[in-house]
């Protein structure tokens, strides 16, 4: 008589999140919700399709998440200008709203860098540990790691570096302004004073309404 197979344990692995109040972790908190619960169809996963699909990989209700941010950002307000640029859902954002609040509840403050300092929405925690030294910034970090892994119960943390940009120190670095795709941001125009320095050439546009994903430049 052929043996069955053995039901596989349920897991539990930590996603630890760097940049985690940014858009693309957003776009991970509520994703995940919406795969979880069934809101979304896994449409463009690659795992969830033969071959990926028939090996034992982690269910979606098996990743716990967390990470690390220098901002005081809301989830919310992240969440709300990626539905106004149509890359989430209303709807995904309503039902979600209970994934995304516990979600936060796991941030912790990152190590602002000197170069970041004077930003919007910055956390000051994040400004005091970004003046340890280099030791104390790597223990700082492990102890992060190691009390989410316990309070979780988790066999392990994978970290996820989803910040958007690091800081540069060299004044030869030059940006290219594209107001086409930031004119209409709020927090990028409030600290504008501080980007225009580094600033070496501006696209103009001269659209009257927000950006979608369509290219609609014509």
């Amino acid at each position: 008589m052929p043996q069955q197979p053995k039901p596989r344990t349920q897991r539990r692995v930590g996603l630890w999140l760097i940049g985690g109040r940014g858009s693309v972790s957003t776009c991970v908190v509520y994703g995940l919700a919406g795969l979880r619960e069934g809101w979304l169809e896994p449409i463009g996963l690659a795992t969830a399709v033969p071959p990926f699909s028939a090996l034992p990989l982690l269910g979606y209700d098996e990743f716990v998440l967390g990470g690390h941010d220098v901002c005081r950002r809301p989830m919310t307000e992240s969440a709300g200008e990626l539905v106004h640029s149509n890359i989430l859902g209303q709807d995904l954002v309503a039902l979600a709203a209970k994934h995304a609040s516990a979600y936060e509840a796991q941030l912790r403050p990152g190590l602002l860098d000197d170069a970041d300092v004077g930003f919007a929405n910055l956390d000051p925690e994040s400004a005091r540990l970004g003046g340890l030294s280099p030791r104390e910034k790597i223990a700082h970090i492990a102890a992060d790691l190691d009390s989410f892994k316990q309070a979780e119960n988790l066999e392990r943390v994978v970290v996820m570096h989803l910040a958007s940009t690091e800081a540069y120190r060299t004044p030869h670095l030059k940006l290219v302004f594209d107001a086409y795709h930031f004119g209409h941001d709020r927090a990028v125009l409030a600290n504008l004073g501080e980007v225009a320095p580094h600033i070496a050439v501006v696209h103009l546009a001269d659209r009257r309404e927000a950006h979608s994903l369509d290219q609609n430049r014509c």
